[in-house]
Protein backbone atom coordinates (compact mmCIF):
# COMPACT_ATOMS: atom_id res chain seq x y z
CA UNK A 1 0.00 0.00 0.00
CA UNK A 2 2.80 2.43 0.78
CA UNK A 3 4.45 1.69 -2.56
CA UNK A 4 1.18 2.40 -4.37
CA UNK A 5 0.71 5.56 -2.28
CA UNK A 6 4.14 6.81 -3.32
CA UNK A 7 3.62 6.00 -7.01
CA UNK A 8 0.20 7.67 -7.14
CA UNK A 9 1.37 10.69 -5.14
CA UNK A 10 4.49 11.23 -7.21
CA UNK A 11 3.26 10.25 -10.68
CA UNK A 12 -0.57 10.64 -10.43
CA UNK A 13 -2.27 8.63 -13.24
CA UNK A 14 0.95 7.13 -14.67
CA UNK A 15 1.65 5.99 -11.09
CA UNK A 16 -1.70 4.19 -11.00
CA UNK A 17 -0.82 2.43 -14.24
CA UNK A 18 2.63 1.51 -12.91
CA UNK A 19 1.02 0.18 -9.71
CA UNK A 20 -1.20 -2.14 -11.78
CA UNK A 21 1.82 -3.34 -13.77
CA UNK A 22 3.69 -4.01 -10.51
CA UNK A 23 0.65 -5.87 -9.15
CA UNK A 24 0.57 -8.12 -12.21
CA UNK A 25 4.32 -8.75 -11.99
CA UNK A 26 3.98 -9.55 -8.28
CA UNK A 27 1.19 -12.05 -8.88
CA UNK A 28 3.18 -13.85 -11.55
CA UNK A 29 6.68 -13.67 -10.08
CA UNK A 30 6.12 -14.16 -6.34
CA UNK A 31 5.98 -17.98 -6.64
CA UNK A 32 2.68 -18.01 -4.77
CA UNK A 33 0.60 -19.51 -7.55
CA UNK A 34 3.25 -21.31 -9.59
CA UNK A 35 6.70 -22.55 -8.61
CA UNK A 36 9.40 -20.05 -9.57
CA UNK A 37 11.08 -22.60 -11.85
CA UNK A 38 8.10 -22.77 -14.25
CA UNK A 39 7.82 -19.00 -14.64
CA UNK A 40 9.59 -17.48 -17.70
CA UNK A 41 13.14 -16.30 -16.97
CA UNK A 42 12.46 -12.64 -17.75
CA UNK A 43 9.69 -12.62 -15.11
CA UNK A 44 11.84 -14.50 -12.58
CA UNK A 45 14.20 -11.52 -12.63
CA UNK A 46 11.53 -9.43 -10.84
CA UNK A 47 11.09 -11.96 -8.02
CA UNK A 48 13.58 -10.52 -5.50
CA UNK A 49 12.63 -6.91 -6.31
CA UNK A 50 8.94 -7.01 -5.43
CA UNK A 51 7.49 -7.04 -1.90
CA UNK A 52 4.89 -9.76 -2.45
CA UNK A 53 7.74 -12.26 -2.81
CA UNK A 54 8.66 -11.75 0.83
CA UNK A 55 5.11 -12.01 2.13
CA UNK A 56 4.63 -15.30 0.23
CA UNK A 57 7.96 -16.63 1.56
CA UNK A 58 6.96 -15.71 5.10
CA UNK A 59 3.54 -17.37 4.80
CA UNK A 60 5.06 -20.50 3.24
CA UNK A 61 7.63 -20.76 6.03
CA UNK A 62 5.01 -20.52 8.76
CA UNK A 63 2.45 -22.81 7.11
CA UNK A 64 4.78 -25.53 5.84
CA UNK A 65 7.41 -25.80 8.56
CA UNK A 66 6.51 -23.34 11.31
CA UNK A 67 9.82 -21.49 10.91
CA UNK A 68 9.07 -18.22 12.66
CA UNK A 69 12.62 -16.96 12.11
CA UNK A 70 12.16 -17.04 8.34
CA UNK A 71 8.83 -15.28 8.72
CA UNK A 72 10.39 -12.51 10.83
CA UNK A 73 13.26 -12.11 8.38
CA UNK A 74 10.79 -11.62 5.52
CA UNK A 75 8.67 -9.30 7.67
CA UNK A 76 11.81 -7.21 8.20
CA UNK A 77 12.35 -6.96 4.46
CA UNK A 78 8.72 -5.87 4.05
CA UNK A 79 9.27 -3.25 6.75
CA UNK A 80 12.16 -1.86 4.69
CA UNK A 81 9.79 -1.51 1.72
CA UNK A 82 7.21 0.23 3.92
CA UNK A 83 9.68 2.66 5.48
CA UNK A 84 11.34 3.37 2.12
CA UNK A 85 8.07 4.19 0.37
CA UNK A 86 6.87 6.32 3.29
CA UNK A 87 10.15 8.26 3.41
CA UNK A 88 9.97 8.90 -0.35
CA UNK A 89 6.34 10.06 -0.02
CA UNK A 90 7.21 12.36 2.88
CA UNK A 91 10.20 13.73 0.96
CA UNK A 92 7.95 14.44 -2.02
CA UNK A 93 5.51 16.40 0.14
CA UNK A 94 8.25 18.34 1.93
CA UNK A 95 9.83 19.39 -1.38
CA UNK A 96 6.43 20.25 -2.86
CA UNK A 97 5.48 22.30 0.20
CA UNK A 98 8.76 24.23 0.14
CA UNK A 99 8.37 24.99 -3.56
CA UNK A 100 4.77 26.08 -3.18
CA UNK A 101 4.85 27.96 0.12
CA UNK A 102 8.54 28.59 0.70
CA UNK A 103 8.62 31.80 -1.33
CA UNK A 104 5.58 33.13 0.52
CA UNK A 105 7.33 33.03 3.87
CA UNK A 106 10.60 34.46 2.56
CA UNK A 107 9.02 37.74 1.41
CA UNK A 108 7.00 38.51 4.50
CA UNK A 109 8.46 41.07 6.88
CA UNK A 110 7.64 40.65 10.57
CA UNK A 111 5.65 43.53 12.04
CA UNK A 112 7.22 45.57 14.80
CA UNK A 113 5.16 46.07 17.90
Amino acid sequence: MTLIQFLVTFLQNPGRFLAIVILILQLTSSAGTFPLEVIPKFIQWFNPLLPMTYSVRGFKAVVSSGEMGVMWQNAGILLIYIVGAEVLTLLYFVIRYRRQYGQLHEHTVPEEV
